[in-house]
């Protein structure tokens, strides 16, 4: 839920997360070992020494370059093919849409979502998250037409 580590027993968001923290807290039933507080930053460090403390942007940024370098050059080649008019089959379709959703689903869980001001200058997370939109967008109707092909051919179970 992108939290940080600010110390053992401590982990900060800067996001209200209460709703989600208390389902995940009832669900494990650990409810009378978790405190929620909801805080203002008066401390000694700077906004910025918090974050770096409590956050590995750098990790998180090399994996969204990871991400982008890999799907970034299929994403460009197939819109350059839709446009020519040479897609690709409907089954790869949704195999590259299937990869791309099941790379890129960590990144809500691991990323703080920070407010511009916080994170570095050279972050990836919105270049990532508009290739996973555009890209997700180009391949949904051939990789929905697949998905339909395969339910039409699928057997009726006997009564």
């Amino acid at each position: 839920m992108g939290f940080g580590w600010l110390s053992n027993a401590t982990w900060i968001s800067p996001r209200d997360r209460r709703k989600e923290v208390e389902g995940i807290v009832n669900s494990l039933g650990i409810r009378g070992h978790v405190e929620i507080f909801t805080a203002e930053h008066l401390g000694f460090a700077s906004d910025q020494e918090l974050v770096e403390r409590c956050w590995n942007l750098e990790e998180l940024n090399a994996a969204y370059a990871a991400f982008i370098g890999s799907y970034e050059p299929g994403f460009l080649d197939y819109k350059k093919r839709v446009v020519e008019g040479d897609g690709l089959e409907p089954s790869e379709c949704f195999v590259r849409r299937f990869m791309l959703v099941h790379e890129y689903r960590f990144f809500p869980y691991v990323d703080p979502n920070l407010p511009s001001e916080l994170l570095p200058e050279d972050w990836l997370g919105n270049k990532a998250a508009q290739l996973l939109q555009e890209y997700h967008g180009l391949l949904t109707d051939e990789a929905n037409a697949f998905v339909d092909s395969v339910l039409a051919k699928a057997p009726i179970p006997p009564p």
